[in-house]
C-alpha cells in the first residue's frame, strides 16, 4: 500500500447545492470511522452555485475502511462524484 495507516484523510465529495448535502455527506463517511467529528470539513459552492464540494477530513485507519466510504459514497443517489 502507498498509504501508512492511519493517517489522517480527505474524502471530496460533489453534488447539487442543496441545504441537507453537507451534513448528509458528514453523516455518510463518519458512520464509518470511530471518530464523532471529522479533523475538518470545508464546503465550497461551484461558481454558478448549482453544486457544491464538500471535503471531510478523517483519520483512516485501514484500506477497507476507505473502501467502505467510497463505496457508500457512489451507492448514494445524492452524490454526483467522490475523490
Amino acid at each position: 500500500s502507498l498509504i501508512e495507516f492511519p493517517t489522517p484523510f480527505a474524502v471530496k465529495v460533489m453534488g447539487r447545492n442543496e441545504p441537507h448535502f453537507a451534513a448528509h455527506v458528514r453523516a455518510l463517511v463518519m458512520q464509518h470511522t470511530d471518530e464523532h467529528e471529522p479533523l475538518r470539513e470545508e464546503s465550497r459552492e461551484s461558481k454558478n452555485g448549482r453544486f457544491v464540494s464538500v471535503t471531510i477530513e478523517i483519520t483512516a485507519v485501514n484500506r477497507a475502511q476507505l473502501d467502505s466510504i467510497y463505496q457508500v459514497l457512489t451507492d448514494d443517489d445524492d452524490v454526483l462524484m467522490a475523490l
